[in-house]
């Protein structure tokens, strides 16, 4: 005996369509749902980009015309300016016209004297000591051909150390120079005259084998001022006391005869206008 078909009852058919419906709504709506958060998503980042770029504001030509320490067409910082210091604003510079005369010692008034009376002028000119006198040198320069109305900006005497004997640095100090006037002849009573001004500046410290400088504007100029035909100088040591051994503690430089041999004889270097 055969079973009957198996068919669903009339009532749940309904139920079943309307149970589809509602997954299918239900999808729908969440699909929709979905969609929108996403959209939202989407726009929130791109407005969220948009809004974060940076934008370098361009800065108003006041605040440039304020600024000067800016470059308008750049908009980048200056370089700080150079500002000259006092001593280069108040450096007064050499005048056009300034000349220079170059003066060579009068043979027979260079030399040195001893304070034992003797003394040579065909020779170097010798300062130091031994054991029996104490020598000092002396120089003398004619201004005959600068006027006594000449506005003196420089005057420097050159002298070459060339040869030293012993240890006169060590006795002796250093070596000064005098101002004074001892005529138109060099003799034993030059050692002893009185100067005019002593120890106008020190000529030299050391025994390098050099040129020592000294300058001397100011003697110079009171000798023009004072009708001077000559600017005359003494140089010695600070102590000057006899001893040491026979060959003496002595430094040589060169005269105007060259008897050293090293072609360097003194000089005053005169610029004025």
């Amino acid at each position: 005996m055969e079973s009957p078909p198996f068919t669903i009852p009339p009532q749940q058919i309904p139920q079943q369509q309307n149970s589809r419906k509602s997954n299918v709504n239900k999808l729908l709506i969440i699909t929709v749902v979905f969609l929108f958060v996403v959209g939202i998503s989407v726009a929130s980042y791109f407005l969220g980009a948009k809004s974060g770029k940076s934008v370098t504001p361009t800065p108003t030509p006041q605040l440039l015309l304020t600024n000067p320490s800016y470059d308008i067409a750049t908009n980048t910082p200056l370089p700080t300016p150079t500002v000259a210091t006092d001593s280069a604003r108040t450096k007064t510079p050499t005048p056009a016209n300034t000349r220079t005369k170059i003066l060579s010692t009068v043979s027979h008034l260079d030399g040195y004297r001893l304070s034992n009376e003797e003394g040579d002028h065909r020779t170097e000119i010798k300062v130091g000591r031994d054991n029996k006198s104490v020598a000092r040198g002396f120089l003398t320069f004619e201004l005959g051909s600068i006027s006594q109305q000449a506005n003196i900006q420089e005057a420097v005497i050159r002298l070459y150390q060339a040869e030293i004997i012993g240890n006169p640095y060590s006795v002796g100090g250093s070596i000064k120079v005098d101002h004074l006037t001892y005529g138109d002849s060099l003799d034993s009573s030059d050692y002893v005259m009185p100067a005019l001004v002593s120890n106008i500046a020190t000529l030299s410290t050391n025994t390098i084998l050099d040129w020592k400088e000294v300058d001397v504007a100011g003697y110079v100029k009171d000798d023009l001022a004072n009708a001077r035909s000559t600017s005359q100088f003494r140089i010695h040591f600070t102590k000057e006391v006899t001893g040491g051994e026979k060959s003496g503690d002595f430094v040589f430089f060169e005269a105007y005869e060259d008897t050293l041999k090293s072609g360097n004889t003194p000089k005053l270097i005169v610029k004025y206008n």
